[in-house]
């Protein structure tokens, strides 16, 4: 038998994948068949976000911002030194607003030592200020704090209290309002009226000093604008309420102690006068003491003009010396304080003394070291290494400073010294007058000093006094905190947003991975683009599932399915019209594919052009034409080839004019040797003499090699793809038979389009539309060509959602 002649092959396609062959039908398929799971993860994400907001507890913030201010005090004798304006870095009010110690005496007022709440299955509801009820815990030990308590309202009178304490669970029956009395704590639960029957509430006794650590780590102090000295104070907390006492406590403290500390520089001057008034008061009382008792007993009233004029002199040299006096009162007590290890930050204004005033220097040094110390002692120990290089400091400058005083003194005692020697000579002038009036006017002038030195101190005191009623704190609250109304987080659009985003997204996601993972051929788009074979045509399929293939085009010969087969027979006659007997292959890549379907149908469409039709299952492997035809034969294509039957006992009829069959007959040991042995030609060449037209079931090529050699000698060789269930890498075995095997003159058919997939891609790239909602068993089973249209829109619509679960 001579080979039909080949055509040309041409450029050789190459296989492409979904990106590089966009398909909107495809989308679109898998679309339609995600849309169960799209609106599932819809639901669900929606679902995730309302239940992430139901129990999410809510975190409000509450804000004031403070500003400081330049204030104007009286100059009055160091005054102005002690309320001047403080121009360190903002830094240190931020440390100090942060430190544990100012938190820690601003909210000591607030309910903040217990802890209230409503125990829920997924999370606890906290109270502030509105609890149920009011625990007052009394002589309980350390251990207890942070411990978790359980409080359960049996009714309006008794409750339970359980606690694990000590790696053992206690329980406590107790009674509101009466105090419960165990062996580790005392307590008092005073209940309110929203107090609720069966209902399991958390009482936690909380460790101050902890509590303390939690709030600092949420307060946040801002500076808004360093050239207007402005600070913020920011803190975030699930209950509005209480962010807002905190802040509102915080700013009003630090404003308070601000205030107090300016004060105290003031009291301590004040103290100070106090008593200088106290020591020279009772002095200038002796003094005029002395006086009255003189003028008594002596009688003396005028003194004359000598002794005015003497006594002028002598009443300078005495003024010095009660102002060196003074000095060394003033050094004195200098000493003395120094060495007493009081704080010095109250000695910027209490020296009076012109002597005092040289040391000024060394103290408000001695005073500055030791406010930074103060600060620093506030986020650090004692025994911190840069506390201990400040009180060395402060130590060596107070030596140095005590050296200098003591040289001061000694030289006021000369100068006394030098003094008391001029009086002396003066008086010894006066040698000559007399006693009385002598000792008149010593008296009367010591009396009119201490009472001139004693009323200037009650001056001084008035006027600290006048500058203590007018202290106020350098900061004043530029805006108050405010109640919030509404939390920050969560953000409850943002997130019911991002929850339909999300069930969007996951839907679109899987759309686009099934699309991506879509292998499957759907379209003749795909064929076009990617094989070199005829395409012959398309088969729909039908509704009606059938256990096997069977001969549709003769039980309904105006159906769809009969004219797709008539349509597959014109384009075959195109192909090749050349007179004489034709032979016509089946095959495909895998089983299930359609391609004995194709075959007997085909064969069935030209026996109805009153042909001459038979077909050969060549199909050794698994036969399947003795089955469809209901034969149960031993004889057949086997039998024949070994020489065991001829060919008129193997050749049956199916029962439709025109149109025979032959059966594969036996399974042989060796079925690519039989096909392959020269009879296999003679046995056709023999029933070309008969048959106007000759179809051969072959084996599936993508398995086995036998129907190679079949498909060579075929006029028509017929490779049969299945919709939506060949896998688009069988195009690179047509391609393969045609360039590599050289099958030229190769076809396709597209099986069961409008299955799966193909119904919407085929639909959309080419209108084949058929209304039938075609379906396609798995297997060889095939549809009828039933049209169950009539049975109405809603069992259509339950089919349809049927099908879509099923996928």
């Amino acid at each position: 038998m001579e080979k039909k002649d080949r055509k040309p092959l041409g450029e050789r396609k190459e296989l492409k994948n979904v990106l590089e062959e966009f398909n909107a039908g495809v989308l679109l398929h898998h679309a339609q068949k995600s849309l169960f799971w799209v609106l599932l993860f819809f639901i669900l994400s929606i679902a995730a976000s309302l239940f992430y907001l139901r129990h999410t507890q809510q975190t409000f913030s509450s804000s004031s911002t403070l500003m400081r201010k330049v204030t104007n005090q009286p100059q009055i004798l160091g005054v102005a030194d002690l309320l001047s304006e403080d121009k360190s870095e903002i830094d240190i009010e931020i440390q100090l607003l942060k430190s544990k110690f100012l938190i820690a005496e601003a909210l000591d007022s607030l309910p903040l030592r217990i802890e209230y709440f409503t125990k829920g299955k997924l999370s606890n509801t906290a109270y502030y200020k509105n609890e149920p009820f009011v625990a007052s815990f009394s002589n309980y030990q350390k251990n207890l704090e942070e411990i978790a308590m359980e409080v359960k309202s049996l009714n309006k009178k008794d409750y339970t209290l359980t606690l694990v304490y000590e790696g053992k669970e206690r329980n406590y029956l107790g009674v509101f309002d009466k105090q419960l009395v165990t062996p580790y704590f005392n307590l008092l639960m005073s209940k309110r009226n929203s107090l609720k029957t069966n209902q399991t509430y958390i009482v936690k006794l909380r460790d101050y000093s902890m509590l303390v650590d939690e709030i600092a780590q949420r307060v946040n102090i801002t500076p808004l604008n360093f050239n207007s000295n402005t600070l913020q104070i920011t803190l975030i907390d699930n209950n509005a309420e209480k962010a807002y006492d905190i802040v509102k406590e915080l700013a009003e403290f630090f404003i308070e102690f601000d205030r107090i500390k300016k004060g105290e520089s003031i009291n301590n001057t004040i103290d100070f006068l106090n008593s200088q008034m106290e020591n020279f008061g009772s002095q200038y009382d002796e003094s005029q003491d002395s006086m009255k008792k003189f003028r008594s007993e002596s009688g003396f009233t005028d003194p004359t003009s000598q002794i005015n004029a003497r006594l002028a002199q002598i009443q300078e040299f005495e003024k010095a010396k009660l102002q060196t006096d003074l000095n060394l009162n003033s050094l004195n007590w200098l000493v003395n304080y120094l060495n007493s290890g009081n704080d010095l930050s109250n000695l910027s204004a209490v020296i009076l003394s012109d002597q005092s005033s040289g040391f000024q220097l060394g103290i408000q040094r001695i005073i500055q070291l030791q406010t930074e110390r103060n600060l620093k002692l506030l986020n650090v120990t004692p025994d911190h290494p840069n506390i201990l290089l400040i009180n060395a400091e402060i130590i060596s400058l107070k030596s140095n400073l005590l050296s200098q005083i003591r040289l001061a003194l000694e030289k006021q005692q000369i100068e006394v010294a030098n003094l008391d020697q001029k009086i002396r000579e003066n008086y010894d002038e006066l040698f000559g007058l007399p006693d009385l009036e002598s000792a008149y006017e010593e008296i009367k002038k010591d009396n009119d000093l201490k009472k001139q030195f004693y009323l200037s101190l009650v001056e001084q005191k008035n006027l600290y006094l006048i500058s203590k009623a007018g202290i106020v704190s350098d900061y004043i609250v530029l805006e108050p905190p405010k109640l919030a109304k509404k939390p920050i987080a969560p953000n409850i659009m943002m997130v019911r947003i991002i929850g339909v985003v999300v069930g969007l997204l996951l839907g679109l996601f899987l759309i686009l991975a099934r699309y991506l993972l879509h292998s499957k051929v759907s379209s003749l788009q795909e064929l076009q683009g990617s094989c070199n074979a005829n395409i012959l045509g398309i088969i729909p399929s039908h509704e009606n599932v059938m256990d096997r293939s069977a001969v549709v085009v003769v039980e309904n010969p105006k159906s769809s399915i009969s004219e797709s087969f008539r349509a597959i027979r014109a384009n075959l006659e195109f192909l090749d019209a050349k007179k004489g007997s034709k032979i016509i292959t089946t095959t495909s890549t895998i089983p299930g594919e359609g391609k004995t379907f194709i075959g007997i149908n085909l064969a069935a469409i030209f026996s109805l052009l009153d042909k001459k039709v038979i077909i050969l299952d060549f199909d050794l492997r698994k036969p399947r034409l003795a089955k469809i035809f209901d034969l149960d034969s031993q004889k057949g294509v086997s039998t024949i080839l070994i020489g065991r039957s001829t060919i008129e006992e193997c050749i049956f009829s199916t029962g439709i004019n025109n149109l025979d069959f032959m059966p594969s007959g036996p399974v042989p040991p060796n079925p690519s040797e039989l096909i392959n042995k020269e009879e296999t030609k003679e046995m056709i060449e023999k029933l070309k003499e008969t048959y106007d037209y000759i179809f051969i079931d072959t084996p599936p090529v993508g398995l086995v090699t036998d129907a190679l050699e079949l498909m060579k000698i075929a006029n028509y060789p017929i490779y049969v793809l299945r919709a939506d269930y060949s896998d688009r890498a069988f195009l690179e075995n047509v391609n393969k038979l045609i360039f590599d095997n050289e099958i030229s003159n190769l076809s396709i058919v597209l099986n069961d389009f409008g299955r799966g997939a193909s119904s919407v891609a085929g639909n959309y790239k080419y209108g084949y539309g058929y209304g039938y909602g075609y379906g396609y068993g798995y297997g060889y089973g095939y549809y009828s060509d039933t049209n169950d249209s009539k049975s109405g829109f809603l069992s259509g619509l339950f089919k349809r959602l049927l099908n879509l679960f099923k996928k």
